[in-house]
């Protein structure tokens, strides 16, 4: 049984990783030290005034950058389908996401082929880390030990660009002529930020059947 997925995230909700966050930013600004040729006290003041701005203003950025950590992202959402089924999405609380995900596409299948686009280095770990991470026992098929050869897992990014290549899903779409999506990864916080549910939604859901059309491209060959 082919299970085809896709997770949509956002930063991490994880107080204690903000907290550090600010406390790196914290010890860059007192770590500052203007440049040797600099004598003048008040452009020095000035100078670490500027660099100190910089510093903390990084920090949103510092932030956003967790979406795509395996074990700090908060998933947002979860679109899949069950080999030639309907597209699926589930949103709502991470918790709940994962175990309405595990419950509905996951338990009582004896053999599951997990595909997707770079599962291997992304969606996989990130299942596996934030089911842990929300005390939840993540079924067998997530592991940390796939590889592209595996037959439990099809992961087109691996298939097409090799163990170290890499190509983008909507790339490698655009390449087969199959339809692509202005809404990209890209656009997931804004819209999360904006409680555009629906959105989320229809993007998630997209990218699972684009996926599903590269997969079928790829093993038929045409």
């Amino acid at each position: 049984m082919n299970i085809f997925f896709d997770c949509e995230t956002y930063a991490t909700n994880m107080p204690f990783y903000r907290d550090k966050v600010w406390s790196d930013i914290r010890d860059e600004v007192q770590a500052l030290k203007a440049p040797g040729n600099y004598k003048d006290p008040t452009k020095i003041a000035a100078w670490k005034h500027e660099k100190t701005i910089e510093i903390e203003s990084s920090y949103e950025d510092r932030i956003n950058k967790t979406a795509v950590d395996t074990s700090l992202a908060t998933i947002i959402c979860i679109g899949y389908a069950i080999d030639d089924g309907q597209v699926q999405t589930i949103i709502g609380t991470e918790s709940d996401i994962l175990k309405n995900f595990f419950l509905i596409a996951i338990e009582g299948h004896r053999y599951v082929n997990l595909v997707g686009h770079n599962i291997i280095d992304f969606d996989i770990p990130l299942v596996f880390h934030r089911s842990i991470i929300n005390n939840l026992r993540p079924p067998g098929c997530f592991h940390m030990n796939h590889k592209p050869w595996t037959p439990d897992c099809f992961d087109t990014m691996k298939q097409w660009a090799g163990m170290r290549g890499h190509i983008s899903q909507d790339m490698l779409a655009r390449l087969l002529d199959l339809d692509t999506q202005e809404t990209t990864g890209a656009d997931i916080a804004e819209l999360y930020e904006r409680d555009e549910r629906d959105k989320i939604r229809e993007k998630c859901a997209f990218d699972v059947e684009q996926n599903r059309q590269i997969y079928y491209r790829i093993v038929r060959g045409g």
